[in-house]
């Protein structure tokens, strides 16, 4: 209202009187009751007596609302955050930036606050910069899930091995996971995995 009393010149006496015409029918009534307590009511009392009324000061403060963490993409978050920091002119720059890190997601709010952003613009910019970089590190991490985990297609898949392999190989000097002579030193060519595969041997029952 004041951008658009700005514009058209409006005179200090016709505020109340235009602004109290985009009131909805509840609103006004409040604007009725307004009138009946006061005698004049000009534009810097409508303006305080509204917000009192309306506002709720212990949930939509700009600090109590801020308390939440990122729970969506920063250019929301950068967005949301924007519309309650305008409701307020009298927070200093250092703090401003302060609690906009402080409301980031963990991981995004350590490296930005490493850099120390001298400006809110600047933090601003440092977040979307440090959230592209874990999507594109994400994105570029292959994965198979199974069951809920995580396992990565680049481990080896493990070979059975039996007793009698084992025994075969020991006479005759091979190396266990390869085909190569066991000697001091030695490497295999190909990492793998060996597991044995054994069947205990039940004991028979002995007589007294």
């Amino acid at each position: 209202m004041e951008k658009y009393f700005d514009l058209h010149g409006v005179p200090l006496l016709q505020k109340v009187c235009i602004a109290s015409n985009y009131l909805e029918p509840n609103q006004f009534l409040w604007y009725k009751g307004l009138c009946s307590r006061k005698p004049l009511v000009m534009w810097s009392i409508f303006t305080k007596e509204m917000i009192a009324h309306y506002e709720d000061t212990k949930r939509n403060t700009f600090f109590s609302q801020l308390n939440l963490k990122q729970r969506c993409s920063m250019e929301e978050h950068i967005e949301d955050f924007q519309k309650l920091n305008i409701r307020e002119n009298d927070i200093p720059e250092k703090q401003n930036i302060d609690v906009f890190i402080g409301t980031l997601k963990d991981k995004i709010q350590h490296e930005v606050h490493i850099w120390e952003p001298h400006s809110l613009e600047k933090a601003f910019r440092l977040a979307r910069k440090v959230e592209s970089k874990i999507m594109e590190t994400m994105n570029s991490t292959p994965h198979n899930y199974k069951h809920g985990g995580v396992v990565s297609p680049s481990l080896p898949q493990p070979t059975r091995v039996i007793p009698q392999q084992l025994k075969e190989k020991r006479e005759k000097g091979f190396c266990y996971n390869c085909d190569s002579r066991c000697t001091k030193g030695h490497k295999c060519a190909e990492k793998k995995l060996f597991y044995i595969d054994y069947e205990e041997e039940e004991e028979k029952d002995q007589e007294t």
